[in-house]
């Protein structure tokens, strides 16, 4: 999830300013296509094969399944929430304040100043 969020190129070169080597191109390959067609084909296939639950032959009624779905995607709720209500509240057109939300804030920088690779991206101007 990380390297689809930051990019698996960033990813990479994050490895490497903590363990001073990349990972290898079978890794990156990996998280770049294997993983998310993987876990494509299996998201699928779960709601291809659900079937509604049922208790010794009673079927739960309809309403029941949608609190369930509601308690199952309530955890998720509050990162799309948080998202709109910076984006409305943000000063700007909308392109503008997304790509300005994007960006990491002027206070975010390297603890150590010695990672020529941190301290570059750190400098970004916002």
């Amino acid at each position: 999830m990380a390297s689809l969020l930051a990019g698996t190129d960033r990813l990479a070169d994050d490895i490497m300013s903590m363990i001073g080597r990349r990972p290898p191109m079978f890794m990156i390959i990996c998280w770049k296509f294997v993983t998310p067609g993987i876990l494509g084909v299996l998201l699928g296939f779960a709601f291809y094969a659900y079937v509604p639950p049922t208790y010794r032959g009673y079927e739960f009624p309809e309403y029941s399944r949608a609190i369930g779905w509601c308690m199952g995607l309530l955890p998720f709720v509050p990162i799309p929430t948080v998202m709109i209500y910076k984006i409305l509240y943000a000063e700007g057109p909308p392109l503008e304040r997304i790509r300005m939300l994007m960006k990491p804030s002027t206070s975010w920088k390297p603890a150590k100043r010695e990672d020529p690779l941190m301290a570059i991206d750190s400098e970004a101007k916002v």
